[in-house]
């Protein structure tokens, strides 16, 4: 299986053509070494494009879990820069059941959710944001799905919790906003 990708860096830097296939694009004989490379800088400069956006996503992230907090949900997507930046590569998917914790409210507090139940979501990891998707829980979703919720996980600590008292396997995930989240 083979997946080519180019990217054109808001930085001002050229156009980066690559592929993880094994085999360099180039024609060059640099083989499987320069493939390699082309993954690791496209990687590299998604991550510097994503830093771009930090602020609103923080900003919208904070308004969704303000927003949860309260038990209000809009069938609309809240930024249009986190629709954008859900049109990148997907590391990681699947189905994880989530329970908010703590909220970063507007006014620079943190306190506990309102609304603490656990809920079902399908989840993916694209860049340095986690995007939930509403789903029944037998599949996965389809390309154009909305996602319900994001949230930015760029200097975020995740540790495990042994002792949560009613379920196994459970981990906890507190990003740089300070809003907290429950996952398994």
């Amino acid at each position: 299986m083979s997946a080519s990708f180019s990217v054109c860096s808001g930085t001002g830097r050229s156009l980066f053509v690559g592929s993880d296939s094994g085999s360099g694009s180039s024609g060059s004989g640099g083989g499987a070494g320069e493939a390699i490379q082309g993954v690791y800088e496209n990687f590299r400069q998604e991550l510097e494009m994503g830093s771009c956006r930090v602020d609103c996503l923080e900003e919208a992230g904070s308004a969704a879990s303000d927003e949860q907090s309260y038990g209000t949900t809009s069938s609309t997507y809240q930024s249009d820069a986190l629709l954008g930046a859900a049109q990148g590569t997907v590391r990681k998917a699947g189905a994880l059941a989530m329970k908010n914790f703590l909220v970063h409210k507007k006014s620079k507090k943190v306190e506990p959710a309102a609304r603490r139940k656990w809920k079902h979501y399908w989840v993916s990891l694209k860049g340095c944001t986690l995007f939930f998707y509403d789903t029944d829980g037998r599949s996965g979703i389809d390309h154009n799905s909305i996602p319900k919720h994001a949230v930015w996980v760029e200097n975020s600590i995740v540790q495990a919790v042994p002792e949560h008292p009613k379920k196994d396997f459970v981990f906890c995930l507190s990003n740089s906003l300070g809003d907290a989240f429950l996952f398994q």
